[in-house]
């Protein structure tokens, strides 16, 4: 399966979970990489509360996935 944002292979997280992440609001349909999901999803989704930048430090700082 291959990222709907990247297009690289989602490969299986340390729990077994190889079906990626939902990759909304950025794409509506398919599954998303782990690096997506921490780099451009979630702080996308933050940033409807909080600027982008800090968005983007709040994951980085809390290793956020």
């Amino acid at each position: 399966m291959n990222c709907v944002i990247c297009s690289s292979d989602i490969l299986p997280q340390s729990n077994g979970w190889d079906k990626g992440h939902n990759p909304s609001p950025i794409k509506e349909d398919g599954r998303c990489c782990e690096e997506c999901n921490s780099t451009v999803v979630i702080p996308t989704r933050l940033s409807k509360f909080m600027s982008i930048e800090e968005a983007r430090e709040l994951v980085k700082e809390n290793n956020i996935e």
